[in-house]
C-alpha cells in the first residue's frame, strides 16, 4: 500500500499521541519526537517493498518474452514473484 508522505505523518503524530497518552509507551521525548520515530520506521520500510517491486519488475522484464506465450495476467504474476520473493527472503510486509 503507496501512503503520502503527509498520511504518513499524520497517522505517526495520531500514534505516538496514543502510546504516550495511555502510558504504553515511556519516553524522554515529546509527542513529536516519537511521531518523527514512528514515521521513520515506516518509511524504511516502506523503501523496502519499493525495492522489492522493482526487483520483481526487472525480473519480469527480463522473462517478457516467455510469458507472451502463457497468458498470463502480468498483475497476477507481478503478485505471485513478490509472494514467492518475499517467502525466500522472509521478509515481513
Amino acid at each position: 500500500m503507496r501512503l503520502s508522505r503527509a498520511r504518513i505523518d499524520a497517522l505517526s503524530r495520531r500514534l505516538a499521541t496514543s502510546l504516550l497518552n495511555k502510558r504504553l509507551i515511556e519516553c524522554d521525548q515529546k509527542t513529536e519526537g516519537v511521531a518523527e520515530s514512528i514515521a521513520a520506521v515506516i518509511h524504511k520500510e516502506m523503501e523496502v517493498e519499493m525495492r522489492l517491486d522493482r526487483e520483481v519488475e526487472v525480473l519480469m522484464k527480463k522473462y517478457e518474452r516467455e510469458m507472451r506465450g502463457a497468458q498470463v495476467d502480468p498483475h497476477v504474476l507481478f503478485q505471485m514473484i513478490k509472494k514467492q520473493l518475499v517467502k525466500e527472503r522472509s521478509i515481513i510486509l
